[in-house]
């Protein structure tokens, strides 16, 4: 990443990206709305575009996970027109311009000038780091640690079972 990219970011507020439960996104304290008529597929892409962020996926991956065995007849420019809008479409949710989904050597790659912090991805992370523990007690020491719930976090989770959606932070 460029200086000059690296300030912008720096400068961008956090784009969360919440997976576990219900998927949706919050850039700094809003939550990120996108129109009803987004298809479903589009929202499939953006999921594995981002939980796939720090490595990209490839090609025929993303065509399997996306259309599976569906007849599309043309399942690629199915997926180029997908990640046109797509793209679109983040715009319209109310993120910066910006070009968030590359391909180079038939591998699609998610950027963008924003940090982004994906819980899956955390979680995932968390999960191996302490599997590397060969200390039991360590180890559940370490679980705990990752997992135990501040009153805030469990107020969101309870808000996300129950189909709440705050609109700014009070």
């Amino acid at each position: 990443m460029n200086e000059e990219m690296k300030n912008q970011t720096e400068q961008l507020p956090l784009l969360k990206v919440h997976m576990m439960g219900s998927f949706f996104l919050e850039y700094g304290d809003q939550p990120i709305s996108f129109r009803k008529t987004m298809a479903t597929k589009s929202m499939r892409l953006l999921q594995i575009f981002l939980y796939n962020k720090d490595n990209g996926i490839s090609r025929g991956r993303l065509l399997e996970s996306t259309y599976g065995r569906e007849d599309v007849a043309d399942a690629a420019n199915s997926l180029r027109v997908g990640v046109h809008r797509l793209k679109r479409s983040l715009v319209e949710a109310g993120l910066p311009q910006f070009e968030y989904i590359y391909t180079q050597k038939g591998v699609y790659h998610w950027t963008s000038p924003m940090p982004v912090e994906v819980d899956a991805i955390d979680i995932k992370n968390k999960i191996l780091e302490a599997g590397k523990e060969t200390d039991e007690k360590a180890r559940m020491d370490q679980m705990i640690e990752h997992w135990s719930c501040t009153p805030e976090s469990s107020l969101q989770i309870s808000a996300r079972k129950s189909g709440y959606r705050r609109s700014a932070r009070s």
